[in-house]
C-alpha cells in the first residue's frame, strides 16, 4: 500500500497539517508548503505521491494544479531558477539544483518542464534516469 506524503484538514479554528516523517526532508518541504495552500483554498486533503508523479494524473482537478504551482514557485521562484539554470540541462545541473534550492530532482524537473526551460523529450529522459537512480525502498522520497 502507498502511504500518504502528507494531509491538510481546514478548520477555521485549529488548521492542521500532517507530514509523513518516515519522508526525506525535501519530500516534506514541498509537502508542507503543498498542504498549506491547501488550507488557503480551505481544503482538507490527503496527498499521496501517484498523485504527483505523473503530470497527466496532477492535472486532473485544478486545486492540485494551483496548489503544485505555489508549491514550486515558492520553493524554486522561477527568476531564482532562470538564474541558477544552464541553458543544456543535464544531470550534474540537476544535482546542483537541487542543492541550491532543497528539493528533490522530481520538483526540479517538474519545475523546468512546466517552465519551459525543458521540454517534453529532455524531461522525459531526465526523470527515468532519476527514477533508475532510486532504489525502491525510496519510493516515498521522490518530491
Amino acid at each position: 500500500m502507498q502511504e500518504f506524503l502528507g494531509f491538510a484538514l481546514s478548520d477555521s479554528m485549529a488548521p492542521l497539517i500532517f507530514l509523513n516523517v518516515q519522508d526525506s526532508k525535501t519530500v516534506q518541504n514541498f509537502t508542507i508548503v503543498h498542504e498549506l495552500a491547501h488550507l488557503w483554498l480551505g481544503e482538507s486533503v490527503i496527498n499521496d505521491l501517484q498523485n504527483y508523479l505523473t503530470l497527466e494524473k496532477s492535472e486532473s482537478r485544478k486545486e492540485e494544479i494551483w496548489c503544485n504551482s505555489f508549491s514550486t514557485e515558492v520553493l524554486v521562484p522561477l527568476d531564482m531558477l532562470r538564474n541558477e539554470a544552464r541553458s543544456e540541462t543535464q544531470t550534474s545541473d540537476i544535482k546542483r539544483l537541487v542543492r541550491t534550492f532543497h528539493v528533490s530532482p522530481f520538483v526540479i524537473l517538474r519545475r523546468l518542464y512546466e517552465v519551459k526551460l525543458i521540454y517534453r523529450e529532455k524531461f522525459d529522459r531526465l526523470w527515468k534516469e532519476q527514477c533508475s537512480r532510486a532504489e525502491p525502498t525510496e519510493s516515498n522520497n521522490f518530491l
